[in-house]
């Protein structure tokens, strides 16, 4: 895997975190 697909995909992954941390609904987290 290229480094720069990695970091994307661990970027997204980070930024799906934060949505579920952010306690919303249940669809929005089941879309991760």
């Amino acid at each position: 895997m290229e480094p720069e697909q990695k970091n994307q995909l661990e970027l997204s992954l980070l930024q799906c975190q934060q949505s579920i941390d952010s306690s919303l609904t249940d669809m929005q987290s089941e879309a991760c």
